[in-house]
């Protein structure tokens, strides 16, 4: 593991006299050598206090961060070694570029005031490759501040990179951007983790961000990890409401086990359904329902008997609807929940139209039912 650390605590002073509130709560992870590893959750979640207490510029309370076998901090041993002194990469919400510099200037920087001297060729060297790697080789004699946003917070980046850390941490580095260049970064930032083996640490709000470019994911919560796993692990199996909620967007509706037999079936005022689960439940038990809007299937009632209810197929009323672009969501009324579905964008069921609606137990995950 190239960055490991255990138990990381922090915490800030609180409003009161002498009281303390805890960003980081005992946090422990490890990163992989070039993996993308991304910090989630919301705003006072912690994940900005663990970014800033890797690169240094917060000191943390206990603990113990290592990076490539080098301990950067440990409250045991009371090691503590400056940020200066860490060699890490680092990029902000705010790129931070100097204006009074061209392209070239604002890269070579941290080479001319490193600890290492190198001489002029290695100086032209490395800023040349940064430059092609990052696409700006054309721009190298053009003002920072006459860059387009997607250019400076490519350029922010080659800063970051030109100095060949062990470790890039990026702090919400696309938040300044508008959606459209937003979503071109991803795919540049993912394209150069990938193309040059970088190992990274990336902290961000953004529930899409995280799930498109990250190998690993973690969702903090009050200064904890709530759930640690691969994007599609933690999408289609969150381990706790606040995962499901949190990431996209999910139906969540109360039930309780009423049977068993090889699946769980779990009655629920809208009806039945049967789902696997690795918990091991007992009947009677009372447990929560995520199922995400896309794997509900929705269809106008065609009029025939409805014939006994089924476990996964209930009936149902669309309330309204909305066109989003690439889908359609309904939501539905099924007695005294509602549900909403998102269908394909050429489906568009009418308000007030009976439906059914096909709830397949693989795709639903059962949680604790209150947290």
């Amino acid at each position: 593991m190239l960055l490991t650390i255990e138990g990381l605590t922090k915490a800030f002073p609180g409003s009161r006299k002498g009281e303390r509130v805890l960003a980081v709560d005992g946090v422990s992870l490890s990163v992989e050598e070039g993996k993308m590893f991304t910090l989630l959750g919301p705003s006072g979640c912690g994940k900005t206090t663990t970014l800033r207490s890797i690169a240094g510029l917060e000191r943390p309370d206990a603990g113990e961060i290592t990076v490539a076998g080098r301990v950067f901090f440990s409250s045991q041993k009371r090691t503590w070694v400056p940020p200066n002194e860490r060699g890490l990469g680092m990029v902000f919400q705010s790129y931070a570029i100097w204006p009074h510099m061209d392209v070239f200037k604002n890269v070579a920087f941290p080479l001319l005031v490193g600890r290492k001297k190198l001489d002029r060729e290695e100086i032209q060297r490395r800023v040349d490759r940064v430059l092609d790697v990052v696409r700006l080789g054309d721009l190298a004699g053009r003002q920072a501040t006459d860059l387009s946003g997607g250019q400076q917070q490519r350029l922010a980046l080659a800063r970051a990179l030109v100095m060949e850390p062990p470790l890039l941490l990026l702090d919400e580095p696309l938040s300044n951007l508008d959606a459209k260049l937003r979503e071109e970064m991803r795919f540049e930032l993912k394209r150069l983790q990938r193309d040059l083996g970088i190992t990274a640490v990336y902290v961000t709000h953004d529930q899409s961000e995280a799930l498109a470019m990250s190998n690993v994911v973690a969702v903090m919560r009050d200064g904890k990890i709530e759930q640690q796993g691969r994007p599609r692990e933690i999408y289609d199996r969150p381990a706790t409401r606040f995962v499901a909620s949190f990431i996209g967007s999910t139906n969540l509706f109360e039930g309780r086990v009423s049977g068993r037999n090889g699946e769980y079936e779990v009655t629920t005022p809208a009806g039945t359904v049967r789902t696997p689960s690795e918990q091991d439940l007992s009947l009677g038990d009372d447990v929560t329902i995520s199922i995400r809007p896309e794997h509900i299937g929705i269809e106008p009632e065609d009029g025939t008997a409805a014939g006994p209810p089924q476990p996964g197929v209930w009936r149902g009323t669309v309330a309204t609807r909305a066109f989003i672009g690439e889908a359609v969501d309904h939501l539905v009324e099924v007695g005294d929940i509602r549900l909403r579905v998102r269908s394909n964008p050429r489906i568009s069921i009418p308000e007030g139209t009976s439906v059914v609606l096909t709830i397949l137990g693989e795709h639903c995950t059962v949680l604790p039912a209150r947290e």
